[in-house]
């Protein structure tokens, strides 16, 4: 076993009888595990957590032991490529209080050496003792992952064993890019948008990075970092090209803190970012908010055809494949809202200004007014106006990239707001009017399932 740093075998003290000094010291074990820092994370693939599965990596194993004072008496540091590889270290102190700190971190074998992601630093006295994330530390890997463990130990006049778990102060984040064909649109399985993303960052506005000791209790502090920090970075083009499956994902390990968002950014190749209602370089709005916790695991997904990022509590018993057809209806629903909730039959016999007033200065052309690129699923509004009058006569919505779900609660949508007209509804289309009998009726509604065209048109 290599024994790393100062180690203080034997402590003393003396007592005068008969002119003779007496040693006196007592010998208790401490033993350190991180075996169990895994337990409470679960693993997208059986090895992610098993550190006998990536030869280049071992684990760390350090306690620090300090007096009352505070002042460091004894380490010990031990490294291990296997998880349930414990440290036992024979304490030779003088009977009273101590308080060990145990810290359980991972290097990876660069150069020789091991470079690790956290970093300790001025560990003489308890209160100048930090951890700290490694500055530009970027892994996205399991093995970000950082124990510590504090336990109070009184030394008296009897020998014992003093058993450490280390557990995980940091929480867990997976990371998911979904970058599958989602919309029929795309190519041999990868989104239409593959080959000309260059790159998608996910970002976090703030994180702490530090940990302190004070009064002997663990405290989560910033440090000096960027505003902004990277999370994840992909790039769907590359793989593509390369022939890589289209989905990936990877864990980033985050000290505890509240109300944390995220968002995320997409890079284009120049002038391509139009084709699908975007800029060549564009960011997005922020997702709800997670508490982060040590030994919690949370989830970020990022469905890139339908270009929104989720975030998430990991939920133990929900599959991965589960958990985004899940999003992936959450997604449409909340699309198909903003989207129908306008009730865009009620625009009809509007005149142009209203409609202006509403949605902005549209593209005028002949009798038609459009709004294109409405959004992620209409590709164009359009409004058709009396000539006359002025006034909106028909409208209608152009959508792509549906799913089927889609469809369906466009059906039942239609279907709860308006009457079935039987004569015009077939396999291709559904029709509607909004009276109980053509008669009555002022506005003829058709849905169009081949070519995804919503079409409200005035009557009388």
């Amino acid at each position: 076993m290599m024994l790393i740093g100062a180690i203080i075998t034997t402590l003393s003290f003396s007592a005068c009888t008969d002119q003779e000094d007496i040693e006196i010291s007592y010998g208790s074990t401490l033993n350190v595990s991180a075996a169990h820092m895994f337990d409470t994370f679960q693993a997208v693939q059986t090895h992610d957590f098993d550190l006998s599965k990536f030869p280049e990596w071992e684990v760390e194993l350090t306690s620090y032991v300090y007096d009352a004072s505070g002042n460091l008496v004894d380490e010990v540091s031990q490294r291990s490529n296997s998880l349930t590889t414990s440290l036992n270290h024979d304490l030779k102190l003088l009977p009273g209080k101590y308080k060990s700190i145990s810290i359980a971190r991972f290097g990876k074998q660069e150069g020789g050496d091991l470079s690790f992601y956290w970093l300790i630093k001025n560990p003489t006295n308890l209160s100048t003792l930090m951890i700290e994330e490694a500055e530009e530390a970027f892994m996205q890997f399991t093995f970000e992952t950082l124990g510590v463990s504090i336990k109070e130990i009184t030394i008296d006049n009897q020998s014992q064993n003093i058993n450490v778990e280390i557990p995980p102060v940091t929480g867990l984040l997976e990371v998911f890019l979904w970058a599958e064909d989602m919309t029929g649109f795309g190519k041999n399985g990868y989104s239409e948008m593959s080959p000309y993303c260059k790159e998608i960052n996910i970002w976090a506005p703030n994180l702490k990075q530090q940990i302190k000791f004070v009064d002997g209790v663990i405290s989560y502090d910033y440090g000096v970092q960027n505003n902004e920090y990277r999370i994840a970075h992909f790039s769907p083009k590359n793989r593509y090209y390369n022939n890589q499956i289209p989905n990936e994902y990877n864990y980033r390990a985050l000290l505890p803190i509240q109300d944390r968002d995220f968002y995320w950014d997409i890079t284009f190749d120049n002038g391509k970012g139009s084709q699908f209602g975007l800029n060549d370089f564009q960011e997005s709005d922020y997702t709800t908010k997670l508490n982060i916790e040590s030994g919690k695991q949370y989830v970020l997904d990022l469905l890139f055809d339908g270009k929104y990022l989720f975030a998430q509590e990991h939920i133990p018993d929900e599959d991965m494949t589960k958990r985004k057809e899940r999003l992936l209806q959450e997604l449409n629903a909340v699309a198909f809202h903003q989207i129908m909730d306008r009730h865009f039959d009620t625009f009809i016999g509007l005149s142009k200004s209203a409609i202006e007033g509403t949605f902005g200065v549209g593209y005028l052309s002949g009798n038609s007014l459009y709004y294109f690129d409405y959004n992620t699923y209409v590709s164009a509004l359009v409004f058709g106006l009396d000539g006359s009058s002025n006034t909106v006569k028909t409208v209608s919505l152009l959508f792509q990239n549906l799913t089927a779900d889609f469809k369906t609660s466009m059906i039942n949508y239609l279907t709860n707001r308006f009457t079935v007209f039987e004569k015009g509804t077939d396999q291709h289309t559904k029709a509607y009017i909004n009276a109980n009998s053509l008669e009555n009726a002022t506005i003829g509604i058709t849905w169009n399932l081949d070519d995804s065209v919503l079409t409200y048109v005035k009557l009388k």
